[in-house]
């Protein structure tokens, strides 16, 4: 008997985010918008959290105990094609630099699943049938990524006079915390 008989086959049924569509916006109700669904982002790293503890060591127990002593979040990167009129990276570190309002952003991180929506049966004219449409399948988790601040941008890849690749521009961002939510999709 081979050993792959024992390993669980995935199959779309069971794997609904093969193909990891997402969708990255600005839901800080604050203007100007940073980044607007109308764009879409090549590359996302996904949210990390990463928990320090502390070793203590109690009586005469031959293990150590642990216990939570701080968290922090990982940066992530948003890498996006590079587009004629886009300089909502480049306005948004400068303006952070230059400590203009609305420096901070929450941003939503939406992961869909292969499931589609097909017809909701919306009414026409609803407000959100442009977005249905436009993404066409189910959000099955979602990240708010809250305080959002930029800390690097590269407004291209390097410049290669023999090279017939998208130019990409990128923007690494901190957050405060990220919350997840599951739709159980």
């Amino acid at each position: 008997m081979s050993v792959s008989a024992f390993l669980p086959r995935t199959s779309r049924f069971s794997d609904v985010l093969m193909n990891y569509h997402f969708h990255v916006l600005d839901v800080s109700m604050q203007t100007p918008i940073t980044l607007s669904l109308a764009y879409g982002f090549q590359h996302v790293t996904a949210p990390e959290i990463t928990v320090n503890t502390k070793e203590i060591k109690e009586g005469t127990f031959e293990y150590p105990h642990h216990v939570f002593e701080s968290a922090k979040t990982t940066d992530i990167v948003l890498t996006s094609g590079a587009k004629f009129g886009d300089s909502d990276f480049y306005d948004w570190i400068t303006g952070y630099v230059r400590g203009e309002p609305y420096r901070r952003r929450n941003l939503l991180l939406i992961q869909y699943s292969e499931v589609g929506i097909g017809n909701i049966g919306a009414p026409t004219g609803n407000a959100i049938q442009p977005f249905l449409d436009l993404v066409g399948r189910v959000p099955a988790r979602t990240w708010l990524l809250h305080q959002c601040i930029p800390t690097n941008y590269k407004a291209s890849e390097d410049f290669d006079a023999i090279s017939h690749s998208v130019s990409l521009q990128s923007l690494t961002i901190q957050c405060k915390f990220p919350e997840e939510f599951n739709s159980g999709v």
